[in-house]
């Protein structure tokens, strides 16, 4: 599980169970002559997507208002140790964005 803000996930698209997305990681994002963006995981799949304010259930619905929903954190299907660790090493080394992607793009 990694945690994301709805800025950081998507640009605040929609990111649901079973959407594949890209992993990034900047750094050095204060220092914009020194910041740079690399892709940790080029297509990996979303598990599960963890929301505040409410319950939610892809069967059940949700309990509060759609507006007051917060995407908190996505959990990942990760198939292999090098990559579980390369989701660690971005974490610690700078801040995580993820990009929903289309069922025919290609990286």
């Amino acid at each position: 599980m990694i945690p994301v803000s709805p800025e950081a996930a998507a640009g605040g698209q929609a990111v649901d169970a079973g959407d594949d997305v890209e992993v990034l990681v900047t750094v050095n994002k204060g220092q914009p002559d020194q910041a740079r963006t690399q892709v940790v995981l080029p297509r990996v799949r979303v598990y599960q997507v963890g929301r505040s304010g409410a319950s939610y259930s892809p069967l059940g619905g949700a309990d509060q208002a759609a507006s007051d929903i917060k995407l908190t954190s996505l959990t990942l299907l990760l198939t292999s140790d090098a990559d579980y660790q390369a989701i660690a090493r971005a974490r610690w080394i700078g801040d995580v964005d993820v990009a929903v992607l289309g069922t025919g793009e290609s990286n």
